[in-house]
């Protein structure tokens, strides 16, 4: 019965670490999901931000170069790309 009793009682310890352990996990993931929250409504606003730049930008016609576009250096070079 010794044997027992010191399962039991091992068991009981064993249970109160899991809690306390899924306790400061949970209070984990509240400040995580806290954190995707603000980083949502930060993309949200770059987002918004980004559309009103590109609409400013094609309001007063302007044009940025990409890479692979045809520069005058490059027209000069490769006239039939």
């Amino acid at each position: 019965m010794k044997g027992h009793a010191e399962n039991v009682k091992k068991y009981g310890e064993n249970i109160k670490k899991y809690d306390e352990s899924m306790k400061e996990y949970v209070e984990n993931m509240k400040e995580y999901l806290g954190n995707m929250k603000k980083y949502y409504e930060n993309m949200k606003k770059y987002v918004e931000n980004m559309e009103e730049y590109e609409e400013k930008r094609r309001c007063i016609g302007f044009r940025t170069a990409h890479i692979g576009s045809r520069t005058q250096k490059n027209s000069d070079l490769y006239p039939f790309i």
